[in-house]
């Protein structure tokens, strides 16, 4: 099977200049034993480099141990041959080795390995003719991947990039073979750069998309699960790791400048850092010392939503520096992780920034509007209490909708639906004075905390304010469960049935006629009083569950504010490249180069013009295509950014909640207060010395800039 060969070249390392050589550095990645892909890092002019074969050993080493470990895995870096310009005085065509120079390479190759050769006879002596210079030879071949590449500038060559050369194969050893008669398709990539964008070979939302539908024919899922016929994952990971390869080989620093402006402002920061940690601190060990009161266990039940959106902001407050010092070179060294990475640690900050001027937002127009704002809640309560709540029992003890209720029982009903509302009004009316207390106790914890903890301390006021609504649902709830699982069960005893609880099953039993008369009159009363006892349970049920989904609609708010990736979003305004969703070619040239037999003295000689034809098509002589790309990728969309965080906070939520809330009512279930939405997690509490604190603040702002600062070089 003929050989293939994909070179990748960074546009960064196009060049007009083929007066020198330059040594190439990257990785072979071979995705199958006919197939080999040449991913290019950078290449570096041959004076540049160190004489010295341990120094340049020593570079690469440390450059590849920086590197990922699922890169080295696969594959390692190293010095991937020469390029240089096309002339047939300098560097001669290659030739076919015989089989005595053949197994005179493959001798000298396996004794270099085992220690027995020192390799110091010259690079010429080798069936090619490669002026290539020792250290270069021998590390490539130190490394147990006999491959060694020769690319040229062919300054005839018709094709250019704007106005640069492209590069070209001459000749590739291929484990002790040369070859120069293999497919090639040379592939032309943007380095990736942190801040800047990267790559990524497949975008995972598609495949996910066509799973979750059940619509779709199997075909197209057996298509998204089909294996692709080349894996270009690593060979896209090796691209993004191409500029840290760069950085640690050429051994750049960051700039004295930047440290200079960075430690002073770490310096402040650190400080007001430590000197709201001493706040916190305090804060939390006074309500330690409280926790212990009666008194200060109800209003943490009172209060249950406000205490936990308190203790998640304290505790990202905590524990930002932790997320932030996390500076490990080798998490940085592929671009892609890098991204992830950065965009995680910063995501809490961001989050917590954006939730706090939301709350200033709020909390000053609510200053400047207080007295509108206290008009409109006293005429808002006063018309729920009156209009709603004292017409609706009055309106259910006479003839609701022309409903005929028993009179005793429905005027029971009312008069202790109307003695409670009246105890809540007027115990609330004494507690009028305050509302600017609580008005102003909103507006600080909207400005130190953010909205989302303004809104749950709303939300626990809205369920303190309608107690009185809760407790009359739940007490007509339990009345009107009660009478229809009476109702039921008497009616199994009219069918000769009893429920067996530990079968759960019904099973035949012979009643009495005592028992029979007894039952006739029970069902018969609860029968007729079922109608009178279920529309104070509908009209009360009906008010609850009103309050509820006040309730879940707060909720649903506070988990949009908490899930809402917003530095991804302005990140992805700005530079969409850096949310990539897959990669495509732009095919530039695509050619057929056709090779006569070889002569007497085993050169091959090489016709360079265009056949025009396919690169597909091969003639019976031997034939080998060149295809020049282009590496492009695509940017993800708003919807495939935000999604999966929101799918994430709304993982726990059934599909069917308001369906299974409507079938609870029925049988006398209370409408559930909330959504069971995933905030973000609630760390434990730690307690350090400030001034350990201070130091850690310090070294994380210091650690990451620095960091920053060695990204974008």
């Amino acid at each position: 099977m003929r050989r293939k060969c994909r070179i990748w070249w960074p546009k960064q390392a196009l060049s007009r200049d083929t007066s020198s050589f330059y040594v190439l550095f990257g990785w072979f990645v071979s995705s199958s034993p006919e197939s080999v892909d040449v991913v290019v890092a950078f290449a570096s002019p041959e004076a540049s480099l160190p004489g010295d074969h341990s120094q340049l050993l020593g570079d690469l080493q440390s450059t590849r141990a920086s590197m990922p470990l699922s890169l080295q895995d696969e594959t390692t870096f190293c010095a991937l041959g020469l390029i240089s310009a096309d002339s047939n005085d300098n560097l001669p065509h290659p030739t076919v080795p015989t089989n005595d120079e053949q197994a005179s390479f493959n001798s000298r190759y396996n004794n270099y390995q085992n220690g027995e050769d020192t390799f110091e006879e010259k690079r010429s002596g080798h069936s090619c003719n490669c002026d290539v210079t020792d250290w270069v030879l021998k590390y490539s071949l130190s490394l147990g991947d006999c491959k060694w590449i020769m690319l040229v500038y062919d300054s005839q060559d018709d094709f250019r990039c704007d106005t640069y050369l492209m590069p070209k194969l001459h000749h590739i050893h291929w484990n002790g073979e040369v070859l120069s008669n293999c497919d090639v398709q040379v592939i032309l990539y943007e380095v990736p750069r942190f801040g800047v964008y990267h790559l990524l070979p497949s975008f995972l939302s598609c495949s996910e998309q066509v799973l979750t539908s059940s619509r779709k024919p199997n075909w197209l899922h057996e298509l998204y699960h089909k294996k692709p016929l080349i894996d270009l994952g690593m060979t896209i990971h090796a691209i993004n790791c191409a500029a840290a390869a760069k950085l640690v080989f050429h051994r750049n620093v960051s700039s004295k400048r930047y440290l200079k402006i960075l430690r002073p402002a770490a310096f402040l920061l650190a400080s007001c850092s430590a000197f709201l940690y001493i706040l916190l601190q305090l804060f939390h060990g006074i309500l330690d010392c409280v926790s212990h009161w009666r008194f200060s266990a109800m209003l943490s039940k009172v209060f249950c939503a406000t205490r936990r959106s308190i203790s998640i902001r304290c505790s990202q407050f905590l524990y930002w520096p932790i997320y932030l010092g996390d500076v490990n070179f080798r998490s940085r060294s592929c671009v892609e992780y890098a991204e992830k990475a950065a965009l995680q640690r910063h995501s809490i900050w961001t989050n917590m920034i954006v939730d706090m001027l939301l709350g200033n937002a709020i909390g000053l127009a609510l200053l400047i509007n207080g007295e509108a704002v206290r008009h409109w809640v006293f005429v808002v309560v006063n018309n729920l209490t009156n209009y709603l709540l004292r017409s609706g029992c009055v309106w259910l003890m006479g003839v609701p909708a022309g409903f005929k209720l028993n009179t005793e029982l429905a005027t029971v009903l009312g008069m202790i639906c109307l003695n409670t509302i009246q105890i809540w009004s007027t115990l609330w009316f004494f507690l009028g004075f305050l509302f600017e207390h609580i008005l102003q106790g909103l507006v600080m914890l909207g400005m130190v905390f953010g909205i989302t903890t303004a809104a749950a301390f709303i939300k626990d006021l809205i369920e303190l304010a309608a107690l009185h609504v809760s407790a009359l649902q739940r007490i007509l709830s339990f009345i009107y469960s009660w009478q229809i699982q009476s109702i039921a069960f008497l009616w199994r005893l009219f069918r000769g049935q009893k429920w067996n609880p530990l079968r759960q099953r019904l099973d035949n039993y012979d009643y009495t006629v005592e028992q029979h008369i007894v039952g006739s009159l029970l069902f018969t009363s609860l029968l007729l009083l079922l109608p009178t006892t279920s529309v104070f349970y509908i009209f009360f049920s009906l008010v609850s569950a009103s309050i509820s989904v006040l309730f879940i609609l707060i909720e649903f708010i506070m988990a949009v504010v908490h899930a809402t990736p917003y530095l991804k979003v302005l990140l992805w305004i700005v530079s969409p490249r850096r949310f990539p969703s897959g990669i495509w070619f732009k095919v530039i040239s695509s050619r057929n180069h056709h090779l006569s037999r070889l002569n007497d003295s085993g050169h091959i000689s090489k016709n360079s013009k265009s056949s025009g034809r396919s690169s597909n098509v091969r003639d019976a002589d031997g034939s080998f295509s060149v295809l020049v790309s282009q590496l492009h990728s695509n940017c993800s969309t708003f919807r495939d950014i935000v999604m999966p965080h929101y799918r994430h906070a709304f993982a726990g939520v059934s599909p069917s909640f308001f369906a299974s809330a409507a079938r609870g009512l029925l049988i006398g279930r209370r409408f559930p207060t909330t959504l069971g939405v995933s905030f973000s997690a609630e760390l434990p509490w730690y307690s350090i010395s400030a001034k350990e604190y201070w130091r850690l603040c310090y070294n994380s702002i210091v650690y990451h800039g620095e960091g920053a600062q060695h990204s974008c070089c």
